[in-house]
């Protein structure tokens, strides 16, 4: 009477109680800790009140950590969890101008982006060997492009109202 009877796996196995519903045979913890610093610098020149024109640097990190994608039937497995941080360092050059007493603003940038320890989603073969997807670092990629946008707005008011017409345009070429 009052006796605890255990709940039994498909292989007569006990169940830990107090565990993971989807898998209780998880029970691991994993922690990791980590800091970083991401300066930027930004160097501007205004030559007069409707152009400026800038050059910048910064240093990015995306933290690493674990994914908790591969916890399910291969159980929590730091090798397959843990993934590092990603690196970006940026390269902008640009310049902010306005023209026709402040009707027409026109603003472009040139960019470089470079990536180290790439974070990217992938598929892998779990300890049960199923297919589980994880995040897994990938490797370095960069990232090459320009900027330019222009809008238009009339000085007084036009057709009955205040308009504005933008246009805007992004170039990121592309290797195959």
């Amino acid at each position: 009477v009052g006796e605890v009877v255990p709940v039994l796996d498909a292989n007569g196995r006990a169940i830990p109680t107090g565990t993971d519903t989807f898998n209780p045979w998880c029970t691991d913890v994993l922690t990791d800790t980590d800091n970083w610093f991401s300066p930027k610098i930004r160097l501007e020149w205004a030559p007069n009140d409707d152009m400026l024109f800038y050059f910048a640097w910064s240093r990015a990190r995306k933290p690493g950590g674990f994914s908790m994608l591969t916890v399910g039937s291969s159980g929590l497995v730091r090798e397959l969890a843990e993934f590092e941080p990603e690196k970006m360092v940026v390269w902008e050059i640009g310049a902010n101008t306005s023209w026709l007493d402040n009707t027409i603003v026109l603003n472009g940038s040139l960019f470089f982006q470079d990536f180290t320890d790439k974070q990217a989603l992938t598929s892998a073969l779990g300890n049960d060997g199923r297919l589980i997807s994880k995040i897994e670092n990938a490797g370095a990629a960069e990232v090459w492009g320009s900027e330019i946008n222009i809008d238009w707005g009339p000085a007084t008011e036009f057709l009955g109202g205040n308009w504005r017409a933008s246009l805007g345009w992004t170039w990121l070429p592309t290797r195959e």
